[in-house]
């Protein structure tokens, strides 16, 4: 209604602006301005009557609504909309946009097939195929949003004609319209033209990333675009960490699990994401604690500080919690690689006081987690209580679970026969020998672990049924490749064997699913001797022609990931690991990384190496071939 007024306003400010100029009598000039002046003026006035004549008309959220909208409006069921706009014998676009809007918020899910198949509804539509560009930029994104939610056909002629005009209208979008769209089109690249929106969208993010100052916007442009597009998540991490300060526990919790989804590591962007929730003030969810461990432990990301936060805010949560979550906060928490003794305690002390009511899924990854962090238990019967408890249904536990759980006792050196019979019966090893995928490959090698140990945990006791060989060979892609640290252990011993004048063999692969990276021998003063090529031949025929005072050596290379998170302590499988090569009669030597590191001259290597040969125990191991393994072979 204003806008007449500031027209006369603007014609008078122009009429004296010239009259002032005018240095020189020009009455045909001057006319022309007073008849403008007039006319404007008269425009103005007829304007101002004309509005106090109209009725008042509705306003919804700003914009005025004709009468057919507030009848629209007033509905409560789809079809009284449909049948309003039937009765029209005329629609504009924005009344059928209104109309298609009501008609997906009150209709359910199952009357929307019936109201997407109803002609009225497709009337609405070819109004608005036919004049898109008469829709506001929010009228064109919300009826693709109701068309997605209606279920509607997305090949449609109304869907290309609306993405064209997202498309076109893409530089003329705000901010906040095109995080509208991204949502929209995040969820939806079935089609090519939903390909070259999402794609127009991304690249127009790209280039007004700068414009973000929201950190809930930041958080949600990472969690639904940064898988279409690597530059647009770099600069949506950047955005992220000149905003941590600003973004919520779930919006941190949202980005972390995110990044986990993508592989993606930004150390700068993890490192703020703990520093500030390890020091909010308020109580962590147990959800975010979960969601926050599953992706630090995916993304091999650590922060003590952190985590003991979580153990400290679990602590008081173990008896209100149901089994489901404490065996996801256990696992968790063994793929973090952290032991808290308070916590864990608290687990074992929680699962002896309800192991009649907990379920075998608890159970199983409870003994899970504590093999692969190799969590001693000596105060509580735990294992037996768990042994005990699920043996009669061992018979028809599922064979993945029945492996997990025998190779986690096995590991923590405590499984019972009767659990190694079961595992180790052709009704179970059938199933992991056709295909060679990862899964398969790695519960094929848990089967060898609980073969070897049946033969040796026992001290050759056991009289049950074992693998057949044909499943003793060990995958090569799961042996470890070389590593740093690896090869420079390999290349000192290398080079002080050779000064010694041995003969060595370097990445041994045994028929016990291990990997010995360096083998040598030495004789009883502890100097080292050769193997020869004969002594290779032997092995796993049941003799063994060497000199009675060899004794074999396995270097074993710990490294980093192969120990608990901030301690000296041995993840579970590399203990077993060394338990059976010293059961089998090797002598081991243990080269941590956390030793090797601080060695930085040759000649200190050195020295290392002949001080660890020279703490071999005198007392002979007999190499036990027993049992018929399959020979071991060596490549150089």
């Amino acid at each position: 209604m204003l806008r007449p007024v500031v027209t006369g306003a603007r014609l008078l400010q122009q009429y004296v602006h010239c009259v002032r100029s005018i240095t020189t009598a020009n009455t045909t000039h001057y006319t022309h301005l007073s008849s403008a002046l007039h006319s404007g003026v008269s425009t103005v006035s007829r304007s101002l009557c004309l509005a106090a004549t109209l009725p008042d008309r509705p306003v919804f959220d700003g914009v005025v609504r004709s009468p057919v909208d507030v009848k629209i409006t007033n509905c409560t069921t789809a079809d009284q909309v449909l049948t309003v706009t039937g009765s029209l014998s005329d629609i504009s676009p924005r009344t059928a946009t209104h109309a298609i809007s009501q008609c997906r918020s009150l209709g359910s899910d199952s009357d929307s097939l019936e109201v997407i198949s109803d002609p009225r509804f497709h009337r609405l539509l070819e109004v608005i195929r036919r004049s898109p560009s008469r829709l506001s930029n929010m009228g064109v994104i919300h009826t693709l949003r109701n068309l997605h939610s209606l279920g509607f056909d997305e090949g449609s002629e109304v869907f290309s004609s609306l993405e064209l005009e997202c498309v076109w209208r893409m530089r003329k979008l705000s901010l906040q319209q095109l995080c509208s769209l991204a949502a929209i089109q995040s969820s939806y690249t079935h089609t090519d033209s939903q390909r070259e929106l999402t794609g127009a969208v991304v690249r127009q993010l790209e280039l007004r990333w700068v414009e973000i100052q929201d950190p809930k916007t930041v958080a949600f442009l990472l969690t639904r675009l940064a898988h279409h597009s690597p530059s647009l998540t770099e600069k949506l991490e950047d955005k992220a960490l000149e905003l941590a300060t600003e973004l919520s526990v779930d919006q941190m919790t949202k980005i972390a699990v995110c990044l986990a989804g993508m592989n993606r590591r930004p150390v700068p962007l993890l490192r703020a994401i703990s520093y500030h929730i390890s020091n909010r003030q308020l109580d962590i969810p147990t959800q975010t604690i979960l969601d926050l461990s599953f992706a630090f432990g995916k993304l091999n990301f650590h922060n003590l500080k952190l985590f003991e936060r979580f153990s400290s805010e679990l602590r008081g949560r173990l008896e209100t919690l149901p089994p489901t979550v404490l065996s996801r906060i256990i696992k968790s928490f063994a793929y973090l690689k952290w032991v808290n003794c308070a916590l864990f305690e608290g687990f074992v002390e929680y699962t002896v006081r309800n192991i009649e009511t907990v379920s075998v899924e608890y159970l199983t990854d409870v003994l899970l987690a504590f093999a692969r962090l190799n969590y001693p238990l000596t105060h509580y019967p735990l294992y037996t209580l768990i042994t005990d408890k699920l043996r009669p249904g061992l018979d028809s536990m599922e064979r993945h679970r029945l492996i997990d759980l025998t190779w986690s006792l096995v590991i923590l050196n405590n499984c019972p026969v009767d659990f190694y019979t079961r595992v180790l019966s052709p009704g179970v090893y059938p199933h992991f020998t056709d295909t060679m995928t990862f899964k398969v490959q790695n519960y094929r090698q848990k089967l060898i672990h609980v073969n070897n140990s049946a033969q040796l945990d026992h001290g050759g006791s056991y009289r049950g049924p074992l693998l057949p060989p044909s499943l003793l060979t060990v995958p090569v892609s799961t042996v470890n490749k070389n590593s740093t640290l690896k090869t420079s252990v390999k290349e000192a011993f290398s080079a002080f064997l050779t000064r010694c004048e041995t003969t060595f063999h370097t990445d041994v692969i045994t028929p016990y699913a291990h990997d010995i990276p360096i083998l040598f021998g030495v004789n009883s003063d502890n100097k080292p001797c050769s193997l020869t090529d004969q002594l290779v031949l032997c092995w796993g025929q049941n003799s063994l022609t060497a000199d009675p005072d060899m004794r074999y050596v396995a270097v074993l290379i710990w490294e980093f990931p192969h120990f608990c998170n901030r301690s000296r302590h041995l993840l579970g499988r590399f203990e077993m690991m060394k338990r059976q090569l010293v059961q089998l009669g090797f002598n081991t030597v243990e080269v941590p990384y956390y030793e090797w590191n601080e060695l930085k001259t040759e000649t200190v290597k050195s020295s290392y190496i002949r001080d660890k040969i020279n703490t071999i125990g005198s007392e002979k191991h007999t190499l036990d071939i027993s049992h018929n393994l399959t020979p071991i072979g060596f490549t150089d």
